[in-house]
């Protein structure tokens, strides 16, 4: 019997992701299946869809496009315990999901748990820098400085990552989950209509967190439990769309995010 055959993994796409075939067949691979695989796409995408035979697939064609609306939607098809969600270029294996699911059980309800991330050339997609000029942006901004910073956001919901290369235990508790892999009891799902906007869901993992805070349900990264995906690349051109979203769901506080990142874009390049 399958250790995940009470998990579904809600998985969000417009269906022409050259690695949906590969992260599906990566869930499956193993004898430890999930019990179900949600594949949420807009109906307008459905034709041009190629994905091999899974026997525990399902697709679902959806009228909206984005991919929070999308994800929400595959949200309310999931029957089993508990359920991960999981973005279409992210990989990780059978062996992560079920200690995963075991901090869940062990934690109960009220929590929710995701892995550490790493690029696919294999390298943490969160580096942790001990360099006075990342402590001293953090500092301006009121977040913390040294090791206690990563897993961190602030007042203004300016976050910082996790560098499982410097994480001082297995399971650290943190303020915000990157949205490409984490995993929740069903009935604590977030599904409500958070993210109004199409497309590329900036900043939605901090806003999905943001949530779960005041909810009450407590937010842990493990350090046994491993995700794979490329790394993102910020493009000035998308400026104008990030404040958009920043003002909509922070306030007028879109002009302190592009400091912030205008900031560590520029301390990266030096």
């Amino acid at each position: 019997m399958s250790l995940l055959g009470d998990l579904s993994i809600v998985i969000p796409t417009i269906g022409r992701s050259k690695d949906l075939n590969s992260t599906i067949a990566y869930l499956n691979k193993g004898i430890n299946k999930p019990k179900s695989i949600i594949l949420v796409l807009p109906k307008a995408e459905l034709m041009d869809l190629k994905i091999h035979n899974f026997n525990n697939l399902t697709v679902i064609a959806v009228n909206k496009y984005g991919q929070v609306n999308q994800r929400n939607i595959g949200l309310k098809y999931s029957k089993t315990k508990f359920t991960l969600q999981l973005d279409d270029d992210c990989k990780i294996n059978q062996k992560s999901l079920i200690n995963l699911k075991e901090i869940l059980l062990k934690y109960g309800k009220k929590n929710c748990v995701g892995p550490v991330f790493y690029s696919n050339q294999n390298f943490p997609l969160h580096k942790y820098e001990n360099k006075f000029s990342l402590d001293l942006l953090c500092f301006l901004f009121g977040l913390p400085i040294g090791l206690k910073k990563m897993g961190k956001t602030n007042y203004k919901n300016l976050n910082i990552g996790i560098d499982p290369n410097f994480m001082e235990d297995e399971i650290i508790k943190v303020q915000w989950i990157p949205g490409g892999c984490k995993m929740m009891y069903t009935d604590e799902l977030v599904s409500d209509d958070y993210f109004k906007f199409q497309g590329k869901a900036y900043y939605e993992d901090i806003i999905h967190s943001k949530i779960l805070n005041k909810k009450n349900i407590k937010m842990f990264i493990s350090k046994k439990s491993i995700c794979k995906t490329d790394t993102v690349k910020f493009s000035y051109s998308e400026i104008p769309f990030i404040k958009n979203i920043v003002q909509n769901n922070f306030g007028k506080k879109y002009i302190q995010y592009l400091i912030w990142y205008f900031l560590v874009l520029l301390k990266k390049s030096l």
